[in-house]
């Protein structure tokens, strides 16, 4: 019997960064595979957790748990998600089916009979791992993470490490609007660490962190994984660079 798949599409990444969430699906269907994309699917309740509302998270992942219910395997394009769910879920509700079965992307692409040779991406281009990353693997691996290992293959991509690439971007979900000034000066840090590279695309794997660093004066292209290979492989047409950002007064406080 056939492996049952499910898309599971960020919150973030839905409303704001949905070319992630194209990619992510062009790349499936490029390995041949059926999958579905479950319209009942809401957020994993991640914000609430963070926020101190373990009820409402916590009746988020059963709901989560009951609408993925039929699926063997669950693929979500945000490390973020995938780390919720399969670290978080059992300490909120118990031991639910749906952490067994949720997986990174990039996890997801290694296992399969993918090459990312196949793949040409001429430019150079640098990875931020963000920081629920680090809880889908243990420590003796996270220094060499699926997403990275894949990079690495692209052809005519030439991928350069980023200096103090543990260091948060700013982000951090709420903590970007209740401590606006730093959430902004680590933004800027991650940016300027990045340009430094000499690197103009930045690859990050969880919506919140291109939308942070999106937001911030910038010259760098900032792209999900999916894109880089979706782009590569001619699935989906690679956009012109836009021109940098110019900083604003109210970025400028």
């Amino acid at each position: 019997m056939a492996e049952r798949i499910a898309l599971f599409v960020p919150c973030l990444a839905e409303h704001f960064d949905a070319r992630a969430v194209e990619a992510s699906a062009l790349l499936l269907r490029h390995l041949g595979l059926a999958f579905d994309v479950p319209s009942q699917q809401t957020c994993c309740g991640q914000p609430f957790r963070t926020s101190g509302d373990l009820a409402s998270a916590t009746a988020l992942a059963r709901r989560m748990d009951k609408v993925f219910a039929r699926y063997d395997r669950i693929i979500t394009p945000s490390a973020s998600c995938a780390a919720m769910v399969r670290t978080h879920y059992p300490t909120l509700a118990g031991p639910l089916p749906i952490a067994q079965r949720v997986v990174e992307l990039a996890e997801y692409l290694v296992t399969r009979d993918f090459d990312p040779a196949t793949a040409s991406w001429p430019g150079v281009a640098t990875w931020h791992p963000s920081c629920h990353a680090r809880d889908l693997a243990p420590p003796e691996v996270r220094s060499s993470p699926p997403a990275l290992s894949l990079l690495s293959r692209v052809r005519d991509l030439t991928l350069v490490p980023l200096p103090h690439a543990s260091q948060c971007c700013g982000f951090g979900g709420a903590f970007a609007t209740r401590f606006s000034p730093v959430s902004v000066a680590l933004g800027q840090d991650k940016l300027a660490l990045a340009a430094s590279t000499g690197a103009h695309t930045l690859v990050a794997d969880d919506a919140g962190c291109r939308l942070h660093l999106r937001g911030l004066p910038s010259a760098l292209e900032i792209k999900h994984l999916a894109e880089i290979l979706a782009e590569g492989l001619h699935l989906m047409p690679r956009p012109p660079r836009r021109a940098p950002r110019a900083s604003t007064p109210e970025r400028a406080r």
